[in-house]
């Protein structure tokens, strides 16, 4: 996931909602759990304890303050013009 590549928390939500959807295997479930780790610093055994973790409870208010849902749309756009930019750099020095 490029979010983890950049180390770009706006991957967070994105990551908890994926497993909060349903993973297609446990291998899967591990790969994302392991990009919440390395984006948030925490970590949890089971996808429910990252969407506890994020969503809170009766005594959190949990993170997603601190890793809001991002606008994709801008970070859409942010993507394809570092990569639009990258590619034509790397075309001219061709």
């Amino acid at each position: 996931m490029h979010a983890v590549r950049v180390d770009d928390p706006r991957g967070v939500s994105l990551c908890v909602d994926w497993l909060r959807d349903g993973t297609s295997s446990e291998a899967q479930s591990s790969a994302i759990r392991s990009a919440l780790a390395a984006l948030t610093g925490e970590s949890f055994p089971t996808d429910q304890m990252w969407i506890q973790w994020y969503d809170g409870g009766l005594l959190s208010q949990g993170s997603k303050n601190i890793y809001p849902e991002p606008d994709f749309t801008a970070w859409f756009q942010e993507l394809k013009r570092d990569y639009t930019d990258n590619e034509e750099n790397a075309a001219a020095q061709t």
